[in-house]
């Protein structure tokens, strides 16, 4: 789609860096900061159909494309509607923008409405994603495209070769941006539970460094014995138990957002067990769908393994509170 040449152009000023500031946000004066908004607004508003985040930054040939994404990001968080009614596709806004655009659908995040406020995240995403996957598909076998019938007239060859060579690496990459998103919403939206439970992030609820032992610490009354939190997204794979191998600590539980019930069957229950994690909490939806021989396993603490995502918060105030796990 050709877009209308926005009349206010980016500086050449040296100011135009990637320059990063503690946050590691782009740093730029709020004047250069109102140019870019109002280009933004004005290709937008000229578009007479959605306008992918690529043709955007096609505006800005003189800018590096990161500069211009960073600024896009900003555009986004100010206009979220651009998002929601589709008008920008092709581009990730930040974990805070897809969160609160989710909490304005489903009401703030409870350890009741977990699952759910996942699902409506993972949504929102799916409204970036699919028009994205839908443009590279129509440029790719455009040419095998009857214009009368709009029927695909192509050999098997000439289809297989574009899925293969040119569709599955754009997937692929595609599923890394996805899956990195994912993490840093899923981590928020749990953290974000614990706060709205009343534990207080930096004094009860710690997040942890990259290079660190799981991912989110618990306090307890004393505040020496941490309960080490090893939180994953959809799927348990081999990542879930070695991130549990990896923690020193005897305090330790699992939690994610797991779909695939399957991936705790009795035989893969043992070898979690191995690991002397205190709980591993799903989705609700995937725990009441265990194998029986599964959900019947039980911890070192005579306590079963697997526990629903709906008592998770209610556990971590109880350990912030007694410094053990409530019995189930």
């Amino acid at each position: 789609m050709k877009l209308v040449s926005a009349t206010a152009s980016p500086s050449k000023d040296p100011v135009f860096t990637d320059a990063k500031n503690s946050a590691g946000k782009a740093r730029f004066p709020a004047k250069i900061l109102k140019k870019y908004m109002d280009s933004f607004e004005e290709l937008i508003s000229a578009a007479d159909a959605p306008v992918d985040a690529q043709d955007i930054i096609d505006e800005f040939p003189e800018v590096k494309p990161s500069t211009v994404t960073n600024h896009l990001k900003t555009y986004i968080d100010v206009r979220r509607e651009t998002i929601e009614k589709g008008m920008i596709t092709g581009i990730y806004p930040g974990p805070e923008t897809i969160i609160s655009m989710a909490e304005r659908a489903v009401g703030k995040v409870t350890e009741n409405t977990l699952s759910r406020f996942n699902e409506k995240c993972k949504e929102l995403i799916d409204t970036i994603t699919f028009p994205r996957h839908q443009r590279f598909v129509h440029h790719g076998i455009e040419k095998y495209v009857d214009r009368d019938t709009g029927k695909v007239i192509a050999s098997q060859s000439a289809l297989v070769d574009f899925c293969y060579k040119k569709y599955r690496p754009f997937v692929s990459e595609s599923a890394n941006s996805m899956m990195s998103l994912a993490g840093s919403i899923n981590e928020r939206i749990l953290i974000r539970a614990l706060e709205n439970g009343g534990l207080k992030l930096g004094q009860h609820v710690v997040k942890t460094g990259t290079n660190s032992e799981a991912d989110l610490l618990i306090k307890d009354p004393t505040g020496t014995n941490a309960l080490h939190c090893e939180l994953k997204s959809y799927a348990a794979r081999e990542r879930l138990l070695r991130g549990l191998q990896d923690i020193g600590s005897s305090r330790k539980i699992g939690v994610g957002f797991f779909q695939d019930a399957t991936e705790f069957n009795p035989r893969r229950t043992q070898t979690l067990l191995g690991a002397s994690p205190w709980a591993i909490y799903l989705p609700d939806t995937t725990f009441n769908s265990l194998d029986p021989k599964s959900k019947s396993q039980k911890t070192s603490k005579q306590d079963s393994l697997y526990r629903p995502l709906s008592r998770f918060v209610s556990d971590m105030i109880h350990y912030n509170q007694h410094g053990s796990l409530p019995a189930f």
